[in-house]
């Protein structure tokens, strides 16, 4: 028994929409990771933080408590890029491959500059994750990527709710430690930590 031809083009070109589709869900991935460390540095000392500038020219400093989902989500660029590239991949993808019937069966039409424009989107983000993967985080606050153990394990105090429900991390001082070993961690109050000192042993 033959498969019929709408139904090996069906499968063709599902199969050709599910690899790219997989391959956007991991490059979501690093994306969202690459975001929530983003957010974790605004609880760091100095606390003043630039937004996305179609949102605001500048924000409150530390971490909030609570955030808004589309406003965390339009001031990261690497997601407004990745929720972009979505779109025209599968769009690209499409035009490039154009399935047509006809009294002698179904042909596939590819042309070449269709095929090359779709080359030349889905090297984009093959650049993009690898410089997201390669790039440090600048500062002295640990990196957490959004693990919760390490979060949990970073936050000390998260404020007596008297505050402006807000986080900030930073030197919380030698707690009269002769030793000169200082802490660094959190607190609901901004003036209650400053900069991290160079040079000098944190527990």
């Amino acid at each position: 028994m033959m498969i019929p031809q709408y139904t090996v083009a069906l499968i063709f070109m599902t199969a050709i929409q599910g690899l790219q589709t997989i391959g956007l869900h991991c490059i979501e991935l690093v994306v969202n990771a690459t975001r929530d460390e983003d957010l974790w540095r605004r609880a760091a000392a100095p606390f003043p933080r630039k937004k996305f500038i179609f949102l605001s020219s500048q924000t409150k400093g530390g971490l909030p408590h609570k955030l808004n989902p589309l406003s965390s989500a339009l001031e990261s660029l690497p997601y407004l890029y990745l929720f972009t590239l979505k779109a025209v991949l599968h769009w690209s993808l499409g035009q490039s491959v154009l399935p047509r019937w006809s009294p002698e069966g179904i042909t596939f039409h590819m042309t070449h500059g269709h095929i090359f424009v779709y080359l030349v989107l889905a090297c984009s983000p093959t650049v993009f994750t690898q410089y997201l993967c390669v790039k440090r985080p600048r500062g002295p606050q640990p990196a957490t990527w959004g693990h919760l153990q390490t979060l949990a394990d970073l936050i000390d105090d998260w404020g007596d709710g008297t505050g402006e429900g807000r986080l900030y991390w930073g030197d919380k001082g030698d707690g009269g430690r002769r030793d000169g070993v200082r802490h660094a961690g959190t607190i609901g109050r901004e003036e209650a930590v400053g900069r991290i000192k160079q040079g000098v042993l944190y527990e």
